[in-house]
Protein backbone atom coordinates (compact mmCIF):
# COMPACT_ATOMS: atom_id res chain seq x y z
CA UNK A 1 0.00 0.00 0.00
CA UNK A 2 2.96 2.33 0.61
CA UNK A 3 3.71 2.32 -3.14
CA UNK A 4 0.18 3.49 -3.93
CA UNK A 5 0.31 6.24 -1.31
CA UNK A 6 3.66 7.51 -2.62
CA UNK A 7 2.31 7.47 -6.18
CA UNK A 8 -0.83 9.44 -5.25
CA UNK A 9 1.25 11.89 -3.20
CA UNK A 10 3.63 12.48 -6.12
CA UNK A 11 0.77 13.05 -8.59
CA UNK A 12 -0.93 15.48 -6.19
CA UNK A 13 2.33 17.36 -5.56
CA UNK A 14 3.19 17.62 -9.26
CA UNK A 15 -0.31 18.91 -10.04
CA UNK A 16 0.01 21.65 -7.42
CA UNK A 17 3.47 22.65 -8.63
CA UNK A 18 2.34 22.70 -12.28
CA UNK A 19 -0.64 24.90 -11.39
CA UNK A 20 1.74 27.24 -9.57
CA UNK A 21 4.23 27.32 -12.45
CA UNK A 22 1.80 27.78 -15.34
CA UNK A 23 -1.27 29.27 -13.67
CA UNK A 24 -3.53 26.65 -15.28
CA UNK A 25 -4.40 23.04 -14.47
CA UNK A 26 -4.20 21.84 -18.10
CA UNK A 27 -0.50 21.07 -18.53
CA UNK A 28 1.31 18.06 -20.05
CA UNK A 29 2.24 16.49 -16.70
CA UNK A 30 -1.26 16.99 -15.32
CA UNK A 31 -3.14 15.55 -18.30
CA UNK A 32 -0.80 12.55 -18.23
CA UNK A 33 -0.76 11.96 -14.48
CA UNK A 34 -4.34 12.68 -13.35
CA UNK A 35 -6.14 10.17 -15.64
CA UNK A 36 -3.27 7.73 -15.02
CA UNK A 37 -3.73 8.02 -11.24
CA UNK A 38 -7.53 7.70 -11.39
CA UNK A 39 -7.36 4.62 -13.62
CA UNK A 40 -4.64 3.10 -11.41
CA UNK A 41 -6.87 3.51 -8.35
CA UNK A 42 -9.76 1.88 -10.21
CA UNK A 43 -7.48 -0.96 -11.33
CA UNK A 44 -6.24 -1.59 -7.78
CA UNK A 45 -9.77 -1.58 -6.34
CA UNK A 46 -11.27 -3.65 -9.16
CA UNK A 47 -8.54 -6.29 -9.06
CA UNK A 48 -8.91 -6.62 -5.28
CA UNK A 49 -12.70 -6.85 -5.39
CA UNK A 50 -13.13 -9.18 -8.38
CA UNK A 51 -11.70 -12.65 -7.81
CA UNK A 52 -11.65 -13.44 -11.54
CA UNK A 53 -9.08 -10.67 -12.10
CA UNK A 54 -5.43 -10.96 -10.90
CA UNK A 55 -4.31 -8.58 -8.15
CA UNK A 56 -2.54 -5.37 -9.12
CA UNK A 57 1.20 -5.62 -8.33
CA UNK A 58 1.76 -2.39 -6.37
CA UNK A 59 5.61 -2.28 -6.52
CA UNK A 60 5.24 -1.67 -10.27
CA UNK A 61 4.18 1.90 -9.40
CA UNK A 62 7.88 2.70 -8.96
CA UNK A 63 8.08 3.03 -12.76
CA UNK A 64 5.28 5.61 -13.27
CA UNK A 65 6.64 7.52 -10.24
CA UNK A 66 10.02 7.78 -11.95
CA UNK A 67 8.48 8.47 -15.36
CA UNK A 68 6.25 11.30 -14.16
CA UNK A 69 9.12 12.96 -12.28
CA UNK A 70 11.31 12.84 -15.40
CA UNK A 71 8.45 14.15 -17.54
CA UNK A 72 8.04 17.09 -15.16
CA UNK A 73 11.66 18.31 -15.39
CA UNK A 74 11.35 20.22 -18.74
CA UNK A 75 8.35 22.06 -17.28
CA UNK A 76 10.69 23.84 -14.85
CA UNK A 77 12.61 25.32 -17.76
CA UNK A 78 9.77 26.31 -20.11
CA UNK A 79 7.52 27.72 -17.39
CA UNK A 80 10.11 30.42 -16.68
CA UNK A 81 9.81 31.66 -20.28
CA UNK A 82 6.09 32.46 -20.20
CA UNK A 83 4.28 35.00 -18.07
CA UNK A 84 1.36 33.39 -16.32
CA UNK A 85 -1.03 36.17 -17.32
CA UNK A 86 -0.74 35.04 -20.96
CA UNK A 87 -2.14 31.60 -20.23
CA UNK A 88 -5.78 31.09 -21.13
CA UNK A 89 -5.96 34.24 -23.25
CA UNK A 90 -6.29 32.90 -26.79
CA UNK A 91 -7.68 35.95 -28.58
CA UNK A 92 -8.08 34.49 -32.06
CA UNK A 93 -8.70 37.17 -34.68
CA UNK A 94 -10.86 36.24 -37.66
CA UNK A 95 -7.96 36.75 -40.08
CA UNK A 96 -5.90 34.28 -38.04
CA UNK A 97 -8.22 31.40 -38.90
CA UNK A 98 -9.24 29.21 -41.86
CA UNK A 99 -12.81 28.18 -41.13
CA UNK A 100 -13.97 28.52 -44.74
CA UNK A 101 -10.99 26.57 -46.10
CA UNK A 102 -11.44 23.71 -43.64
CA UNK A 103 -15.18 23.66 -44.29
CA UNK A 104 -14.50 23.11 -48.01
CA UNK A 105 -11.92 20.39 -47.27
CA UNK A 106 -14.40 18.73 -44.91
CA UNK A 107 -17.15 18.70 -47.56
CA UNK A 108 -14.81 17.11 -50.12
CA UNK A 109 -13.67 14.51 -47.58
CA UNK A 110 -17.24 13.77 -46.48
CA UNK A 111 -18.32 13.17 -50.09
CA UNK A 112 -15.43 10.73 -50.63
CA UNK A 113 -16.18 9.00 -47.31
CA UNK A 114 -19.93 8.67 -47.97
CA UNK A 115 -19.31 7.32 -51.48
CA UNK A 116 -16.99 4.68 -50.05
CA UNK A 117 -19.57 3.78 -47.38
CA UNK A 118 -22.26 3.46 -50.06
CA UNK A 119 -20.05 1.19 -52.16
CA UNK A 120 -19.27 -0.98 -49.13
CA UNK A 121 -22.96 -1.28 -48.19
CA UNK A 122 -23.88 -2.09 -51.80
CA UNK A 123 -21.40 -4.99 -51.59
CA UNK A 124 -23.65 -6.57 -48.95
CA UNK A 125 -21.99 -5.44 -45.71
CA UNK A 126 -23.99 -3.95 -42.82
CA UNK A 127 -22.80 -0.57 -41.55
CA UNK A 128 -21.01 -0.79 -38.21
CA UNK A 129 -20.14 -4.49 -38.35
CA UNK A 130 -16.62 -5.94 -38.16
CA UNK A 131 -16.82 -7.17 -41.76
CA UNK A 132 -17.93 -3.72 -42.89
CA UNK A 133 -14.96 -2.09 -41.11
CA UNK A 134 -12.54 -4.60 -42.64
CA UNK A 135 -13.95 -3.95 -46.11
CA UNK A 136 -14.00 -0.19 -45.54
CA UNK A 137 -10.46 -0.16 -44.13
CA UNK A 138 -8.36 2.34 -46.00
CA UNK A 139 -4.68 2.70 -46.79
CA UNK A 140 -2.43 5.06 -48.70
CA UNK A 141 -4.04 8.37 -49.66
CA UNK A 142 -7.40 7.48 -48.10
CA UNK A 143 -5.73 6.69 -44.76
CA UNK A 144 -4.11 10.13 -44.71
CA UNK A 145 -7.43 11.68 -45.75
CA UNK A 146 -9.05 10.03 -42.71
CA UNK A 147 -6.41 11.62 -40.46
CA UNK A 148 -7.05 15.01 -42.07
CA UNK A 149 -10.80 14.60 -41.49
CA UNK A 150 -10.12 13.67 -37.85
CA UNK A 151 -8.13 16.89 -37.45
CA UNK A 152 -10.92 18.91 -39.09
CA UNK A 153 -13.45 17.17 -36.80
CA UNK A 154 -11.47 18.40 -33.76
CA UNK A 155 -11.34 21.90 -35.22
CA UNK A 156 -15.11 21.92 -35.80
CA UNK A 157 -15.76 20.87 -32.19
CA UNK A 158 -13.59 23.79 -31.09
CA UNK A 159 -15.38 26.25 -33.41
CA UNK A 160 -18.98 25.06 -32.88
CA UNK A 161 -21.20 27.85 -31.56
CA UNK A 162 -24.11 30.04 -32.68
CA UNK A 163 -21.86 31.82 -35.20
CA UNK A 164 -20.63 28.57 -36.76
CA UNK A 165 -23.79 26.45 -37.02
CA UNK A 166 -22.50 24.60 -40.08
CA UNK A 167 -19.83 23.10 -37.81
CA UNK A 168 -22.51 20.94 -36.15
CA UNK A 169 -23.58 19.46 -39.51
CA UNK A 170 -19.96 18.73 -40.45
CA UNK A 171 -19.36 17.07 -37.06
CA UNK A 172 -22.31 14.68 -37.54
CA UNK A 173 -21.34 13.78 -41.13
CA UNK A 174 -17.70 13.24 -40.18
CA UNK A 175 -18.78 10.98 -37.32
CA UNK A 176 -20.42 8.62 -39.83
CA UNK A 177 -17.12 8.08 -41.60
CA UNK A 178 -15.21 7.78 -38.33
CA UNK A 179 -17.59 5.06 -37.10
CA UNK A 180 -17.17 3.26 -40.42
CA UNK A 181 -13.46 2.79 -39.64
CA UNK A 182 -14.48 0.94 -36.46
CA UNK A 183 -11.54 2.01 -34.24
CA UNK A 184 -12.91 3.46 -31.00
CA UNK A 185 -9.81 5.36 -29.92
CA UNK A 186 -9.69 7.23 -33.23
CA UNK A 187 -13.19 8.54 -32.54
CA UNK A 188 -12.51 9.37 -28.90
CA UNK A 189 -9.19 11.18 -29.54
CA UNK A 190 -10.54 13.81 -32.00
CA UNK A 191 -13.46 14.52 -29.65
CA UNK A 192 -11.04 15.11 -26.77
CA UNK A 193 -8.72 17.28 -28.88
CA UNK A 194 -11.50 19.70 -29.75
CA UNK A 195 -12.96 19.68 -26.27
CA UNK A 196 -9.58 20.24 -24.60
CA UNK A 197 -9.01 23.20 -26.91
CA UNK A 198 -12.35 24.68 -25.80
CA UNK A 199 -11.42 24.28 -22.13
CA UNK A 200 -7.91 25.59 -22.65
CA UNK A 201 -9.11 28.75 -24.40
CA UNK A 202 -12.12 29.35 -22.11
CA UNK A 203 -14.67 28.72 -24.88
CA UNK A 204 -16.01 26.20 -22.36
CA UNK A 205 -15.70 26.90 -18.64
CA UNK A 206 -13.37 24.59 -16.72
CA UNK A 207 -15.63 23.12 -14.04
CA UNK A 208 -16.63 19.67 -12.78
CA UNK A 209 -19.54 19.36 -15.21
CA UNK A 210 -17.38 20.16 -18.24
CA UNK A 211 -14.63 17.85 -17.00
CA UNK A 212 -17.09 14.95 -16.65
CA UNK A 213 -18.82 15.65 -19.97
CA UNK A 214 -16.05 14.15 -22.17
CA UNK A 215 -15.96 11.10 -19.87
CA UNK A 216 -19.64 10.45 -20.63
CA UNK A 217 -19.13 11.20 -24.33
CA UNK A 218 -16.19 8.79 -24.62
CA UNK A 219 -18.10 6.10 -22.70
CA UNK A 220 -21.03 6.66 -25.05
CA UNK A 221 -18.77 6.28 -28.09
CA UNK A 222 -17.51 2.98 -26.68
CA UNK A 223 -20.95 1.49 -26.01
CA UNK A 224 -22.42 2.81 -29.28
CA UNK A 225 -19.66 1.15 -31.30
CA UNK A 226 -20.52 -2.26 -29.79
CA UNK A 227 -24.22 -1.57 -30.31
CA UNK A 228 -23.58 -0.97 -34.01
CA UNK A 229 -21.33 -4.02 -34.35
CA UNK A 230 -23.27 -6.60 -32.33
CA UNK A 231 -26.88 -5.40 -32.21
CA UNK A 232 -27.81 -3.13 -35.10
CA UNK A 233 -25.73 -4.75 -37.87
CA UNK A 234 -26.62 -8.31 -36.76
CA UNK A 235 -30.27 -7.61 -35.97
CA UNK A 236 -29.91 -8.94 -32.40
CA UNK A 237 -31.61 -7.85 -29.18
CA UNK A 238 -29.89 -6.33 -26.16
CA UNK A 239 -29.39 -9.11 -23.61
CA UNK A 240 -27.75 -9.49 -20.21
CA UNK A 241 -24.89 -11.43 -21.80
CA UNK A 242 -24.30 -8.57 -24.28
CA UNK A 243 -24.27 -6.01 -21.46
CA UNK A 244 -21.83 -8.18 -19.48
CA UNK A 245 -19.60 -8.55 -22.56
CA UNK A 246 -19.52 -4.79 -23.21
CA UNK A 247 -18.86 -3.94 -19.54
CA UNK A 248 -15.95 -6.41 -19.44
CA UNK A 249 -14.51 -4.92 -22.63
CA UNK A 250 -14.94 -1.42 -21.24
CA UNK A 251 -13.03 -2.39 -18.09
CA UNK A 252 -10.39 -4.07 -20.26
CA UNK A 253 -9.84 -0.81 -22.16
CA UNK A 254 -9.94 1.26 -18.97
CA UNK A 255 -7.63 -0.68 -16.64
CA UNK A 256 -6.01 -3.19 -19.00
CA UNK A 257 -2.87 -1.11 -19.56
CA UNK A 258 -2.03 -0.38 -15.93
CA UNK A 259 -3.02 -3.83 -14.67
CA UNK A 260 -1.10 -5.71 -17.38
CA UNK A 261 2.02 -3.58 -16.83
CA UNK A 262 1.92 -4.37 -13.11
CA UNK A 263 1.78 -8.10 -13.93
CA UNK A 264 4.52 -7.72 -16.55
CA UNK A 265 6.73 -5.93 -14.01
CA UNK A 266 6.00 -8.65 -11.46
CA UNK A 267 7.29 -11.28 -13.91
CA UNK A 268 10.46 -9.35 -14.74
CA UNK A 269 9.34 -7.76 -18.07
CA UNK A 270 8.53 -10.37 -20.70
CA UNK A 271 8.96 -8.23 -23.84
CA UNK A 272 12.09 -8.40 -26.00
CA UNK A 273 14.17 -5.22 -26.27
CA UNK A 274 12.30 -2.94 -28.73
CA UNK A 275 13.92 0.49 -28.41
CA UNK A 276 13.54 1.39 -32.10
CA UNK A 277 9.83 0.63 -31.97
CA UNK A 278 9.36 3.69 -29.72
CA UNK A 279 10.19 5.91 -32.71
CA UNK A 280 8.81 3.48 -35.26
CA UNK A 281 6.66 5.96 -37.25
CA UNK A 282 9.62 8.29 -37.80
CA UNK A 283 11.98 5.49 -38.87
CA UNK A 284 9.34 3.83 -41.06
CA UNK A 285 8.66 7.14 -42.81
CA UNK A 286 12.34 7.31 -43.81
CA UNK A 287 12.27 3.64 -44.83
CA UNK A 288 9.23 4.35 -47.03
CA UNK A 289 11.11 7.19 -48.75
CA UNK A 290 14.66 5.86 -48.93
CA UNK A 291 14.72 2.29 -47.58
CA UNK A 292 14.19 -1.24 -48.79
CA UNK A 293 10.64 -1.64 -47.48
CA UNK A 294 11.57 -3.65 -44.37
CA UNK A 295 9.59 -1.75 -41.77
CA UNK A 296 9.94 -1.85 -37.98
CA UNK A 297 7.07 -3.52 -36.15
CA UNK A 298 5.89 -1.73 -33.02
CA UNK A 299 3.21 -4.17 -31.87
CA UNK A 300 3.89 -5.72 -28.48
CA UNK A 301 4.19 -9.49 -29.08
CA UNK A 302 3.44 -10.39 -25.44
CA UNK A 303 -0.20 -10.81 -24.44
CA UNK A 304 -0.90 -11.13 -20.73
CA UNK A 305 -4.05 -12.56 -19.21
CA UNK A 306 -5.99 -10.22 -16.93
CA UNK A 307 -8.54 -12.82 -15.94
CA UNK A 308 -12.12 -12.50 -17.12
CA UNK A 309 -11.24 -9.24 -18.88
CA UNK A 310 -9.25 -11.21 -21.47
CA UNK A 311 -5.71 -10.89 -22.82
CA UNK A 312 -3.97 -7.61 -23.60
CA UNK A 313 -0.66 -6.37 -24.99
CA UNK A 314 -0.95 -2.70 -23.96
CA UNK A 315 1.19 -1.37 -21.08
CA UNK A 316 0.33 2.35 -20.64
CA UNK A 317 2.39 5.32 -21.85
CA UNK A 318 5.18 5.02 -19.27
CA UNK A 319 4.91 1.24 -18.99
CA UNK A 320 5.45 0.65 -22.70
CA UNK A 321 8.55 2.86 -22.75
CA UNK A 322 9.92 0.90 -19.79
CA UNK A 323 9.11 -2.51 -21.29
CA UNK A 324 10.57 -1.67 -24.70
CA UNK A 325 13.70 0.01 -23.28
CA UNK A 326 15.28 -2.81 -21.23
CA UNK A 327 17.72 -0.12 -20.10
CA UNK A 328 17.16 2.38 -17.27
CA UNK A 329 19.48 4.99 -18.81
CA UNK A 330 17.71 4.79 -22.17
CA UNK A 331 14.35 5.10 -20.38
CA UNK A 332 15.52 8.27 -18.59
CA UNK A 333 16.96 9.85 -21.75
CA UNK A 334 13.92 8.96 -23.87
CA UNK A 335 11.34 10.30 -21.39
CA UNK A 336 13.33 13.53 -20.85
CA UNK A 337 13.67 14.16 -24.58
CA UNK A 338 10.05 13.31 -25.30
CA UNK A 339 8.87 15.59 -22.49
CA UNK A 340 11.15 18.38 -23.74
CA UNK A 341 9.50 18.24 -27.19
CA UNK A 342 6.01 18.15 -25.64
CA UNK A 343 6.71 21.16 -23.41
CA UNK A 344 8.34 23.04 -26.28
CA UNK A 345 5.12 22.72 -28.31
CA UNK A 346 3.12 23.65 -25.21
CA UNK A 347 5.26 26.76 -24.72
CA UNK A 348 5.06 27.78 -28.40
CA UNK A 349 1.29 27.30 -28.35
CA UNK A 350 0.85 29.49 -25.29
CA UNK A 351 3.24 32.14 -26.63
CA UNK A 352 1.77 32.35 -30.14
CA UNK A 353 -1.95 32.25 -29.29
CA UNK A 354 -2.71 30.77 -32.74
CA UNK A 355 -5.82 28.59 -33.02
CA UNK A 356 -4.05 25.83 -34.94
CA UNK A 357 -1.04 25.73 -32.63
CA UNK A 358 -3.57 25.49 -29.79
CA UNK A 359 -5.10 22.44 -31.51
CA UNK A 360 -1.65 20.95 -32.21
CA UNK A 361 -0.86 21.32 -28.53
CA UNK A 362 -4.21 19.80 -27.51
CA UNK A 363 -3.69 16.84 -29.85
CA UNK A 364 -0.49 15.98 -27.98
CA UNK A 365 -2.20 16.57 -24.62
CA UNK A 366 -5.04 14.24 -25.66
CA UNK A 367 -2.76 11.32 -26.44
CA UNK A 368 -0.99 11.96 -23.14
CA UNK A 369 -4.36 11.88 -21.36
CA UNK A 370 -4.99 8.47 -22.98
CA UNK A 371 -1.60 7.32 -21.68
CA UNK A 372 -3.32 5.17 -19.04
CA UNK A 373 -3.98 2.81 -21.96
CA UNK A 374 -0.91 2.87 -24.22
CA UNK A 375 1.99 4.84 -25.70
CA UNK A 376 0.07 6.04 -28.74
CA UNK A 377 3.15 7.33 -30.54
CA UNK A 378 3.81 3.79 -31.71
CA UNK A 379 1.40 4.82 -34.50
CA UNK A 380 1.75 7.53 -37.13
CA UNK A 381 -1.48 9.47 -36.45
CA UNK A 382 -0.34 11.11 -33.15
CA UNK A 383 2.51 12.64 -35.16
CA UNK A 384 0.42 13.39 -38.24
CA UNK A 385 -2.43 15.29 -36.55
CA UNK A 386 -0.28 17.96 -34.81
CA UNK A 387 1.84 18.31 -37.97
CA UNK A 388 -1.34 19.03 -39.96
CA UNK A 389 -2.37 21.69 -37.44
CA UNK A 390 1.10 23.24 -37.55
CA UNK A 391 0.86 23.35 -41.36
CA UNK A 392 -2.50 25.13 -41.08
CA UNK A 393 -0.94 27.62 -38.65
CA UNK A 394 1.60 28.56 -41.33
CA UNK A 395 -1.16 28.86 -43.94
CA UNK A 396 -3.02 31.33 -41.71
CA UNK A 397 0.18 33.31 -41.17
CA UNK A 398 0.70 33.54 -44.93
CA UNK A 399 -2.89 34.71 -45.33
CA UNK A 400 -2.40 37.39 -42.68
CA UNK A 401 0.91 38.51 -44.20
CA UNK A 402 -0.65 38.71 -47.68
CA UNK A 403 -3.65 40.67 -46.33
CA UNK A 404 -1.36 43.37 -44.91
CA UNK A 405 0.85 43.78 -47.99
Amino acid sequence: MIYLLIFIFEVSLLCLIEKKLWGIIITPVNVLSIPYAIVTLIAVLYSNCVTAVPDFYLPSLVVPCLGLFLFFIPSLFFSTLVKKDRINRYVILKRDDSYSLLKILAIIGIIISLLRIRNTISSGFSFGGDEFSEQYEVSGFLAHLNVLLSAIFSYMIYKSDSKHKSAYVIIVLLLIGMYAVGVKSWIIAPVLIGYLARLFSNRSILNLKNLLFPVFICSGVFFLSYYLIMILSEGNDITDSWINFVVNHFMDYLIGGSLSFSLDYQQGILEPEMKLALVRPIINSFIALFGDGRYIDGINPVFLSIGELGDTNVRTFIGTIWCYSHDSLFFIVFVLNFAFIVYFLYYVSVKSQNVFLLLANCSVLTFLALGFFEFYWLNLSPYEIPVLFIMFSYITRLKVSYAYK
